[in-house]
């Protein structure tokens, strides 16, 4: 990708926009697209962020999206292993982490006696729980709480928040070559995951009226959407229509007709 960046920012300029005015099109972080067009790939926190990024802004400005993928590959394996390196290198170190601390030699008889009393307290207090752990009204525990409230109402988990479940999958067999996919957001934003051809090439949140984004595969493509309301989807230009209630988890499956599986 040795020019690709180069590219990037000279159709930019082209068009007339600055990298904030590209940002705003887009709702990318101009410093995203900036890191693009400078390939200072330390700023992204990792490769496939970094290929959502990339096919939007070629999108964006008309470039080949399948000859920009193949240069970005190129250098992207060489430079990840710098990249882990490097951010461990620059990694600040953790502040007021616990020291692990000897006892001075005036202080080891003192150290050695506070030792053997609590060795005697630990014994004493297992020897009276074994003699009378059967007399006496028993402990009662702590109920093990399951995630649950107010009956079977499911009490959200901050690390599951993001895994999708789709509750409506449907597949469909594309007459053609080729799957091409137009993904709009009229109705809300939503997570979108995109699989093409096996590689995924999209997991991010959408907003709410994004421009248009496209996708292309030969053989197979899923798309995963958060929120059926929000979304709609063309392929091969062929509207889909109304794709499912509000809040559902769909999943969308599309083959070509030599689909061999």
């Amino acid at each position: 990708m040795p020019e690709l960046g180069k590219r990037l920012k000279l159709l930019r300029e082209e068009k007339g926009l600055s990298l904030e005015e590209a940002g705003e099109e887009l709702n990318i972080k101009s410093e995203d697209l900036r890191a693009l067009e400078e390939e200072d790939f330390f700023s992204f926190p990792d490769r496939q962020f970094a290929v959502t990024v990339l096919n939007l802004y070629v999108d964006f400005l008309g470039l080949d999206k399948e000859q920009a993928n193949q240069e970005f590959s190129q250098v992207w394996p060489e430079f990840g292993p710098l990249r882990t390196f490097g951010k461990r290198l620059f990694q600040k170190p953790k502040q007021n982490s616990p020291q692990r601390q000897y006892p001075s030699r005036r202080k080891a008889p003192l150290f050695a006696l506070a030792l053997v009393l609590c060795g005697g307290i630990f014994l004493y207090s297992s020897y009276s729980e074994s003699f009378f752990g059967g007399q006496g009204d028993k402990k009662i525990q702590p109920e093990e709480t399951t995630g649950t409230v107010s009956g079977s109402e499911q009490v959200p988990d901050e690390a599951s928040e993001l895994e999708l479940d789709p509750t409506d999958v449907k597949t469909e067999v594309v007459g053609g070559e080729a799957i091409f996919l137009e993904i709009t957001t009229p109705g809300g934003e939503c997570w979108l995951e995109v699989v093409a051809d096996g590689e995924q090439v999209c997991y991010l949140l959408v907003p709410q009226n994004t421009k248009p984004l496209t996708f292309t595969a030969y053989e197979e493509m899923s798309v995963l959407i958060g929120d059926a309301a929000a979304a709609k989807i063309k392929c091969n230009g062929k509207d889909l229509g109304l794709l499912g209630n509000r809040g559902v988890v769909i999943k969308r499956v599309f083959l070509t007709k030599d689909y061999k599986g």
